[in-house]
Parts: structure tokens; C-alpha cells; sequence
């Protein structure tokens, strides 16, 4: 099934290893690893599918909440183009019982320019209402993007690091769910 089926968003998801560059990659069953003793996921790029992170990350009501509002936003997405992956960060992947929303990237990488052109008025028009429609805090990524947006949300803000016991320039994990 392709990223543009007609099948509902989150079914056309399925979970991937990621070797090297996002275009790189197949099919595999590895779970979500355990967090680091700092509450962060380990360094690298952690493939899983949207039940995966479900199952590991709502574990109170106010992560469910936020989970249900997630959805809410792919039942959103449902007639518009599909990004290559999500690319999932922040404090609901890490330790944090009460995180502020969900970050992600949409990875735009081989997706046409049509595409990436209704993501880019996406993210620079719509940004806001996504924020206080569906506690989403949106990025997108595409080829020849002045900020590498998928690699960006691997590294720790310092206040961050060093309230964690980390040390700076120490980098976190993300999740990535792929068509």
C-alpha cells in the first residue's frame, strides 16, 4: 500500500530500521529501546510504528490525551500528500509525566513538489492552529532546507542537558514511523 492510498493515514504506517539516510532502509522487528539513566532515548534514529509508540508512551491520562490529539491531527492529514516519515521528539519521548505537547518532522525527502510546497504553507500558515487544535508542535523537513530538521532534534538544549546530568553537546534519540 503507498503513501497516498486511500487507506486511513495511521494504517498505511509501518515500522522500518533506518540505516544511514532516511531513503536507506527495511523492514525489521526491534523494539523501542529502553531510556538512557537521563530520560532520554538513546542516540539514533529508533524505527516504530505508531501502535509502538501508543503502547509505550501513554501511560497517564495527560500522555493518552495528547496521544488522542495526535491522532486527531493524522485523521487531519488524511486527504492531503503523505511526508516520506514522521520524525517524533521531545518531552513525550522522554521521562517527563506531564510533556507540553508532541514534536515532530514531517521528512519530506523523495516526496514531489506539490508536496513539500503544501507543507512548507503548512508549516509557515497553519502552524498555530496545529498547535491549539492538536498540541503539535509541526516542523517539516525537505532536501535543500536551510536546517537539517531531522538531525536538529537529536541534540539536548543545554538548560535541558545539564538539569538532566548530561553533558553538553550529548545527543538524544528520535522515533521514526515510515509509510
Amino acid at each position: 500500500m503507498g503513501p497516498n492510498s486511500s487507506a486511513p493515514f495511521a494504517q498505511r504506517w509501518r515500522s522500518v530500521a533506518v540505516v544511514g539516510p532516511l531513503k536507506e532502509a527495511r523492514e525489521h522487528e526491534v523494539p523501542i529501546p529502553e531510556l538512557t539513566p537521563h530520560g532520554v532515548l538513546p542516540s539514533g534514529r529508533h524505527s516504530c510504528t505508531l501502535s509502538e509508540i501508543q503502547a509505550r508512551y501513554t501511560g497517564n491520562a495527560h500522555r493518552s490525551s495528547l496521544w488522542s490529539a495526535f491522532c486527531r491531527f493524522l485523521k487531519w492529514t488524511n486527504n492531503q500528500p503523505k511526508p516520506s516519515a514522521i520524525i517524533i521528539d521531545g518531552g513525550f519521548t522522554s521521562d517527563k509525566d506531564k510533556p507540553k505537547d508532541i514534536d515532530f518532522v514531517f521528512d519530506l525527502t523523495g516526496r514531489d513538489q506539490i508536496c513539500q510546497n503544501h507543507w512548507a504553507f503548512v508549516f509557515l500558515k497553519k502552524r498555530k492552529f496545529l498547535m491549539d487544535s492538536f498540541m503539535v508542535d509541526f516542523w517539516v523537513y525537505f532536501p535543500g532546507a536551510p536546517n537539517d530538521l531531522r538531525s536538529f532534534f537529536e541534540y539536548v538544549k543545554l538548560e535541558e542537558a545539564i538539569s538532566r546530568g548530561m553533558q553538553p553537546g550529548d545527543r538524544k534519540g528520535v522515533l521514526v514511523v515510515t509509510p
